[in-house]
């Protein structure tokens, strides 16, 4: 089994970064260049129809799923509203950055910088530290729990 070394790991990390870059570098300079060719063709030699039409095509493409990546994006924020919202009242365990647990009942959801944080005895946690949600127990069983505890 291979082990990798901090060095590894983190220059695999700045290059998963790059590729990100590298994309939007690409989208950008194609658009760049479509815009450019179309701008500066030569009337007296002007794209060939079937090239033209293609570029177009490969435009409205691209803005298409630019869109489309766009309203998944929202999509996927009301998602995230929604799951917070569904643990109003449930008991969550918690495990923060540095990695300590705690757990406590959900009072409410708060949206800030636009990401939605669970509120917890005063204090927000944000959705990604949730490790697990203890069952929702029914409140007549609830009421026979502590009925039969006292």
């Amino acid at each position: 089994m291979e082990i990798a070394s901090i060095g590894q790991i983190s220059q695999k990390a700045g290059n998963a970064g790059l590729m990100e870059s590298t994309k939007e570098i690409q989208r950008e300079d194609f658009l760049s260049l479509l815009t450019a060719q179309l701008k500066y063709q030569d009337p007296l030699a002007p794209v060939n129809n079937v090239d033209f039409m293609s570029q177009t095509a490969q435009f409205n493409m691209l803005e298409q799923i630019i869109g489309l990546n766009e309203k998944f994006e929202s999509l996927s924020k009301l998602n995230d509203y929604a799951y917070a919202n569904n643990l109003i009242g449930r008991k969550v365990n918690v495990v923060d950055a540095e990695g300590y647990r705690f757990e406590g009942v959900v009072d409410k959801v708060e949206i800030l910088e636009g990401e939605p944080f669970l509120v917890i005895e005063e204090y927000s946690i944000p959705l990604d530290w949730v490790a697990s949600i203890e069952p929702e127990v029914p409140e007549e069983q609830a009421e026979e729990q502590t009925e039969t505890e006292v």
